[in-house]
C-alpha cells in the first residue's frame, strides 16, 4: 500500500493525481533538487519483465533529450522497493479534458493552445520522436498560461512487443484524474487515427490526426467522434467525418482547411507534417485569408439547407510540376454530392519547361482535360493537352506561339491567341483555323451559340465575335472619367449566357500601383459595374466565384440570379503563380467540378559566369526567366532565351 509521505528512492510522495492504464501518478518532492516532480508508478508486470525494461531504458534516454518549453520532461526511470516509476516534470492547472467539459474554447483561445501543440509535436517529431496518446487528458495549462504537453513518446516506450492492435488499449500510458480505467480507454480510442484503429503501425500522421481531433473539439466542445463503447467510437472513426456544422461561424476559413487536412482517413493524403500546421495557425497566416469559409445559401433556399459547406481537395505543387488537380463538391447536412475524385502532378515534356506568363493552363468545362503550354529551347510556347485520366501530354500541332487558351462549351475545340490572330483547334483533327485578328490577344470565352468575347490588345474593350469569325460591337467601352483606365480583357460568361466578368485595369506607375478591379459586363446593354477589387482574373464555377488575392486562390459564394456574393469569401488554395504584368494567375476552374493552378514561384533567375574552378568572375544581365544558354566556340559571347513574363514568350539575347 503506497501512502503520502512515503519515500521512492530520494523521491517524497505528496498526493495521488491521477491513474491511468498504465500506472498512477503521484506528485512528490524531489529532495536531492528540491523541485516538485509526478511520479508515474508502472504496474509491476512492467518490473518484473526485464525486456521490456530495457527497451523503455532505450527509449526514456531518447526522450530525456526533448527539451522544449511545451513538452513536460521526462527526467528518467528508476526502481526502489520493488517497482519500477518515471519521474517527469510536474506540471500544474487542469488538464484540457478537465477544461472543455465547461463547454468549448473560444476560437482564439483553441487557436493558440493548438499553436503551442503543433510546436511541441514539431519539436518531437524532428527528434524522431511520436506520442501515440495525443488527447485533452495529456494537454495542460500552466497558471501562467503555458500549454505543456505530457506523456510525449511513452505509448511506445512503454508498450508491449504485442501492443499493436486495438485490443491493446489498456496499454495506454493515459493518465486521468478520475481513475477509470474504462473511461481511459473510451478516450484514448476517441483520438486513434484509422490505421490505428485497423491495428496498422502509428507513425507521425498518427499524431497529426490527433492533433485535428483536438483542435475540432476545443472549437466545438464535442469530441470529434464518439461512441458509448470502444467498439463504437472506433467504427465512428472509421466511417464517420467530423462535423464542420458544429464549428463557430467565426473559425477562420484557413482552420477549416487545416482541419479538413488533419482529419483524412487516408493518411496518404493527409497533412504530413506537424510544421505546415503550426505555420497555418499563425496569426500572420490566418491575417493573409479573410473571411470564415462559411457559406450561406442565397434567400428563398430550402430551411433545410440553412447552411453549405464547401469539401476542396486542392494541392500546388512546386515549379517543376505544373499543377496539382482534384475534385471539389458542395455538400449539406445529410446529402453530399461528391464527384469522382482525381489527382494528377503534371511535369513538363522532356527537354521542355513551362512557359508561366501565358495563362496556358486551363480544364475543359466538363472537367475532363487540361491545357498547358510549355516551350522547347528557345522555341515559342506551344499548347499541349493532357486528358485526366491519362500518362502523358501531347503536343497541339500548330499551336506554337500560343497564349491564353480558352475552350468550347462542349469541350471539343479549344480557342487561343497566336501569331497576332484570334484562332480555334477541332481536337477531332485539322490544322488551326484564324477566327479574326487580334495583335495582343488577352483572354477570351466561349458561349454554347458561339458568341465569343475577346479582348484583342492590352489598350482596348472588350470585343464580341462569332466563332465563324463574324465580328460584332465592343461590349465593354473605357471609361474616360477613370483616370488611366487603359483596358478591359479576361472575360468570363456567367451561365445564364448575358452577364460576364471582366478585368477592367488602371495603369499605375509602376505594376505595383496598378489599380484593377473585377466588373460584371452585359452583353445586351451598355449596365456595367464593379463587383470587387481584385489584380488578376475571376472566375465562375458551381455558385463561386475565384480569383487570386496575394498568391492565395481564394472563393466566394455569388448568387447569379441577383449578380450578389451570398457569403463571404476563404481560400481553397495558396502559393499561385501570378504574372504580374499580365494581370493574369495561372488557375483553372471545371464547370464539372476539377480545379487546378500552378503552384511554386516566378522563376526570377540571374546570370552568372564561374572560371573552372567554381569562383564566380562576373553577373551578366538583369533578373529574369532564362532558359537555355550556349556560350560561343570562342567563349566571348552568350546567346540565352529570355522568357517575357507578361506573354510568355521567349526571345534570344546576346551577351558579350
Amino acid at each position: 500500500m503506497i501512502e503520502p509521505g512515503q519515500m521512492l528512492a530520494h523521491y517524497q510522495l505528496v498526493e495521488k493525481i491521477g491513474e491511468g492504464g498504465m500506472g498512477v501518478v503521484w506528485k512528490a518532492l524531489d529532495t536531492t533538487l528540491d523541485r516538485e516532480v509526478a511520479i508515474k508508478i508502472l504496474p509491476d508486470a512492467f518490473a518484473q519483465d526485464p525486456d521490456r525494461r530495457a527497451r523503455f531504458e532505450r527509449e526514456a534516454r531518447l526522450l530525456a533529450t526533448l527539451n522544449h518549453p511545451n513538452i513536460a520532461g521526462v527526467y528518467g526511470l528508476h526502481a526502489a522497493d520493488g517497482m519500477s516509476f518515471i519521474a517527469m516534470e510536474y506540471v500544474p492547472g487542469e488538464d484540457l479534458a478537465e477544461r472543455l467539459k465547461r463547454g468549448p474554447l473560444s476560437v482564439d483561445d483553441a487557436l493558440d493552445v493548438a499553436r503551442q501543440v503543433a510546436d511541441a509535436l514539431e519539436a518531437a517529431h524532428e527528434q524522431g520522436v511520436i506520442h501515440r496518446d495525443l488527447k485533452p487528458a495529456n494537454i495542460k495549462r500552466t497558471p501562467e498560461g503555458k500549454i505543456k504537453v505530457l506523456d510525449l513518446g511513452l505509448a511506445k516506450a512503454l508498450a508491449t512487443e504485442a501492443a499493436q492492435d486495438p485490443a491493446s488499449l489498456s496499454l495506454s500510458p493515459t493518465v486521468t484524474s478520475a481513475g477509470t480505467v474504462a473511461g481511459t480507454l473510451l478516450g484514448t480510442a476517441a483520438y486513434m487515427s484509422p490505421e490505428q484503429a485497423k491495428g496498422q503501425e502509428a507513425d507521425r500522421r498518427a499524431d497529426i490526426w490527433a492533433f485535428g481531433c483536438v483542435l475540432h473539439e476545443m472549437l466545438t466542445g464535442k469530441v470529434t467522434f464518439a461512441g458509448a463503447t470502444i467498439s463504437e467510437v472506433m467504427a465512428s472513426v472509421l466511417r464517420d467525418r467530423p462535423d464542420e456544422d458544429a464549428l463557430p461561424a467565426e473559425t477562420p476559413a484557413g482552420v477549416r482547411r487545416l482541419l479538413r487536412r488533419c482529419l483524412d482517413r487516408d493518411r496518404n493524403t493527409r497533412l504530413r507534417d506537424i510544421g505546415e500546421a503550426r505555420i497555418a495557425l499563425s496569426p500572420e497566416s490566418l491575417a493573409s485569408v479573410s473571411g470564415t469559409g462559411a457559406v450561406t445559401v442565397p434567400h428563398g433556399a430550402a430551411p433545410d439547407r440553412r447552411r453549405e459547406k464547401i469539401a476542396w481537395g486542392v494541392a500546388a505543387a512546386a515549379l517543376v510540376a505544373l499543377a496539382a488537380v482534384s475534385g471539389w463538391a458542395l455538400f449539406a447536412p445529410g446529402r453530399e454530392v461528391r464527384p469522382r475524385e482525381v489527382r494528377a502532378s503534371i511535369v513538363p515534356p522532356e527537354e521542355a519547361r513551362f512557359a508561366t506568363g501565358a495563362g496556358g493552363l486551363s480544364l475543359s468545362p466538363d472537367g475532363t482535360k487540361m491545357t498547358f503550354l510549355a516551350s522547347t529551347g528557345a522555341g515559342r510556347p506551344t499548347l499541349f493537352l493532357r486528358s485526366l485520366g491519362a500518362s502523358e501530354a501531347r503536343e497541339l500541332a500548330g499551336t506554337e506561339g500560343a497564349s491564353y487558351p480558352f475552350w468550347s462549351p462542349d469541350s471539343l475545340q479549344i480557342a487561343f491567341f497566336a501569331d497576332a490572330k484570334l484562332k480555334k483547334l477541332d481536337l477531332s483533327g485539322g490544322a488551326p483555323l484564324t477566327i479574326t485578328t487580334a495583335p495582343e490577344g488577352r483572354g477570351g470565352t466561349w458561349r454554347e451559340d458561339g458568341t465569343i468575347l475577346f479582348a484583342p490588345e492590352t489598350q482596348v474593350a472588350i470585343q464580341r465575335v462569332s466563332a465563324g469569325g463574324v465580328m460584332g460591337e465592343p461590349v465593354t467601352r473605357l471609361d474616360p472619367e477613370r483616370k488611366r483606365e487603359t483596358t478591359h480583357r479576361f472575360p468570363f460568361f456567367l451561365p445564364d449566357g448575358r452577364h460576364f466578368l471582366y478585368v477592367r485595369a488602371r495603369h499605375g506607375a509602376s505594376p505595383q500601383d496598378d489599380v484593377n478591379s473585377i466588373w460584371v459586363g452585359d452583353v445586351e446593354s451598355d449596365e456595367t459595374f464593379e463587383l470587387m477589387h481584385s489584380s488578376t482574373q475571376a472566375i465562375y464555377s458551381q455558385g463561386h466565384v475565384f480569383w487570386t488575392r496575394d498568391r492565395f486562390l481564394m472563393a466566394r459564394p455569388f448568387d447569379v440570379g441577383t449578380l450578389a456574393f451570398t457569403g463571404d469569401a476563404f481560400a481553397v488554395g495558396e502559393g499561385v503563380v501570378v504574372a504580374t504584368g499580365a494581370w493574369r494567375a495561372n488557375f483553372a476552374v471545371s464547370d464539372a467540378g476539377p480545379l487546378a493552378f500552378h503552384g511554386g514561384s516566378t522563376p526570377e533567375q540571374f546570370l552568372r559566369m564561374y572560371d573552372r574552378e567554381g569562383d564566380e568572375i562576373d553577373s551578366i544581365g538583369d533578373a529574369g526567366i532564362y532558359g537555355f544558354a550556349r556560350l560561343s566556340r570562342d567563349e566571348r559571347s552568350l546567346a540565352v532565351s529570355m522568357e517575357d513574363a507578361a506573354s510568355g514568350q521567349s526571345d534570344i539575347w546576346i551577351f558579350d
